[in-house]
């Protein structure tokens, strides 16, 4: 019932706590990117890598769009400045 209610990136969330719920999640929503698409900009801010910033190791506390990942402050410059 509470994976019903859930958009996908709160099911996802609610999903890593156990198997019995990951298993739910995978049935109503599947695999979740970790951006909307490769957008910039979410205007709710459900994306995937807002909620995951806390779990990630501090040196990649940014998060690079194009790429789909979590990198490092040097390497996040170079690619603001392309």
């Amino acid at each position: 019932m509470i994976m019903k209610n859930l958009d996908e990136v709160s099911s996802a969330c609610l999903g890593v706590t156990c198997k019995a719920f990951y298993s739910f999640h995978m049935k109503k929503h599947g695999a979740v990117r970790l951006s909307s698409g490769g957008k910039k900009y979410v205007e709710d801010g459900k994306m995937l890598a807002n909620y995951l910033i806390d779990w990630v190791p501090q040196e990649l506390q940014y998060y690079n769009y194009k790429g789909g990942k979590f990198v490092d402050k040097n390497r996040w410059k170079k690619l603001v400045a392309r």
